[in-house]
């Protein structure tokens, strides 16, 4: 399944259309551009690029979970932050300042083309349909800023323009989740008067903390246990103001005391311990298929998750040991190193009252109701209740369709495929909550539809943000994305029979692994979710290119403690070059 014969020097003169000026987009920009792709445009619905790292998103003390070298690609060092977390230099915690100026300074160096850069700023994407005779796309666009800035827009900003390729770089999940009934709609019907405001408008913390202020002594209610409902929890209780946290378990933690060291943390040890669908290495097997490696696991896992709580001191009866368990779920944080500013210590001393094992259900004059029947008064009410699917709003369910960027699967079908793991052994039942569905019959998939809408195929939903390393995961993919528009020769399926086969597999196997998440329910994840996982993830794209994986070296020892860094991705243009020439 691979491009009918191109012209590729005629196709690197037609218009790329990239949606997205988050890092993915960026570094897929950039290796178009140094594939001589001559008319790359980026469309980018805010004012500056970074996506979820743009300038106006990043919240106060917003900390990523990356040490210093994980968020960059090959082309442009980042300079080691001065804001950084942890005690050592090497171990620094990036903040979202930090990832937002290195973002900036990567599209300023490379994608400003002739004084003039190619991403075309405040265009924020409505729709994208096939176009006439079932050629090429079409892009709904509209001026984000409300102002008629657009040629040809007749004075409402809005346009259709058309590409003969488009990469979606949204995010798997980039569109703010608000569950029904917690709009803030819904609170003015029940005559609560305060600040609603979702995680994503960061900038709207500072509203809850003069409400706060004008509010004696009632705190912001946060909804939600992730790590922005932490984060921001923690900066209001640092900034003295009162806070209730309301969940039904908070995301579990990952901290030392010393730290590990940035190269153990960037080696492939984590990935290791973590069971992928295919086992390719000795030591896989005997880590994930063997009685001995499957108990050795497991006691790793157990052993990192009390590690963190004793570095906070917390108790067996705190609720803060109400979390979502480290090895089967996709959602944890990475602390670094224990700080007394941070969300489990603030909790831990009660300046950050923990409302777990229950959900908000709506809203009456005074703050919140509980799933209990529970009042709690609430000054203002901040939503960290993530993010859906970013595929919802610009593709219809027609184009959806049409183009198989889903496809409605029977779960019986997915029954046949099954891992008999010795460290997947006694996985935990899934809640209720989680496995049910309006139509439990039906599940999401990502299909491979080659000269479609997701060029990156049955890899295409590998980098939306979960994975480890996303810096050197995104360039991978990028390299990927740009060998399948040239025609170059890769390993791919056979056929579409194929393709949907080993899509329904690893769907499967992502309700396997983390049976208590809902991520896998959502389209743009279903097709692979590496997590972990991603070293092994990276490979497979490089042996998909034929070109050589596992490239930080090592002998049989050392392998596996061999940090994985950008700079083993300079090489790939030329690398890609002289694979063509031969």
């Amino acid at each position: 399944m691979a491009w009918t014969s191109v012209d590729p020097e005629r196709l690197k003169r037609e218009p790329i259309c990239i949606i997205g000026a988050g890092p993915a987009g960026l570094i897929t920009a950039q290796v178009l551009l140094n594939d001589g792709f001559q008319n790359v445009q980026v469309l980018c619905k805010d004012a500056t690029v970074g996506g979820v790292w743009a300038k106006g998103r990043v919240y106060p003390s917003m900390y990523t979970n990356n040490v210093h070298g994980e968020l960059r690609f090959s082309a442009l060092p980042m300079t080691r932050p001065s804001s950084g977390r942890g005690p050592a230099a090497a171990e620094s915690r990036l903040k979202g300042t930090d990832v937002c100026s290195y973002m900036e300074e990567f599209h300023d160096k490379f994608l400003v083309v002739d004084g003039k850069s190619i991403v075309q700023f405040n265009t924020e994407v409505l729709r994208v349909q096939r176009g006439g005779g079932d050629i090429g796309w079409n892009v709904d666009v509209r001026d984000s800023m409300g102002s008629p800035t657009l040629e040809g827009d007749e004075g409402k900003g809005l346009k259709t323009l058309h590409f003969p390729r488009i990469v979606v770089c949204t995010g798997g999940t980039s569109a703010m989740n608000i569950p029904s009934g917690l709009e803030s709609a819904a609170a003015l019907r029940a005559g609560f008067t305060g600040p609603v405001i979702h995680s994503g408008d960061s900038w709207g913390i500072m509203d809850a903390v003069q409400e706060a202020a004008r509010s004696s002594g009632k705190p912001v209610v946060v909804v939600g246990g992730g790590k922005s409902a932490q984060d921001i929890s923690a900066y209001l209780a640092n900034q003295g103001v009162p806070v209730k946290l309301v969940c039904n378990q908070v995301d579990m933690f990952l901290v030392s005391n010393p730290s590990f060291s940035s190269d153990i943390r960037q080696s492939r040890i984590s990935t290791l311990l973590a069971p992928r669908r295919d086992l390719n290495t000795l030591t896989e097997l005997f880590l994930h298929n063997t009685w001995l490696g499957g108990k050795l696991t497991k006691k790793i896992w157990e052993s990192l998750a009390e590690q963190s709580f004793a570095a906070y001191n917390i108790p067996n009866s705190s609720p803060l040991r109400n979390t979502r368990t480290m090895f089967w779920d996709v959602r944890y944080g990475d602390e670094g190193v224990p700080r007394e500013d941070s969300f489990p210590a603030l909790a831990r001393e009660g300046k950050i009252k923990l409302e777990l094992s229950t959900h908000v259900s709506g809203y009456y004059e005074d703050g919140t109701v509980l799933d209990t029947g529970e009042k709690v008064e609430a000054s203002a009410i901040i939503l960290a209740t993530g993010y859906k699917s970013s595929w919802d709003s610009i593709f219809d369910g027609d184009t959806a369709n049409d183009i198989g960027l889903t496809q409605l699967v029977d779960p019986e079908d997915l029954d046949r495929h099954t891992w008999d793991y010795t460290s997947l052994r006694n996985a935990p039942k899934a809640d209720a909550w989680i496995s049910s569905t309006p139509d439990p019959s039906l599940w999401p998939l990502q299909r491979h539809r080659p000269r479609k809408i997701h060029p990156t195929s049955r890899h295409c939903s590998e980098w939306s943000g979960r994975a480890v390393n996303i810096g050197y995961s995104w360039e991978v993919a990028a390299h990927w994305i740009s060998s399948y528009f040239l025609g170059e020769k890769m390993r791919l399926p056979e056929s579409m029979e194929d393709a949907t086969e080993e899509t329904m597999r690893n769907l499967a196997w992502i309700k396997t692994r983390f049976p208590n998440s809902t991520i896998w329910k959502n389209p743009s994840y279903a097709s692979s979710l590496p997590q972990l996982g991603w070293i092994q993830a990276a490979d497979d794209l490089l042996e998909d290119l034929h070109l050589p994986s596992m490239r930080s070296g090592g002998n049989w020892l050392t392998w596996a403690f061999r940090p994985v860094r950008s700079e083993e991705l300079a090489t790939l243009h030329e690398e890609r070059r002289q694979k063509r020439g031969n």
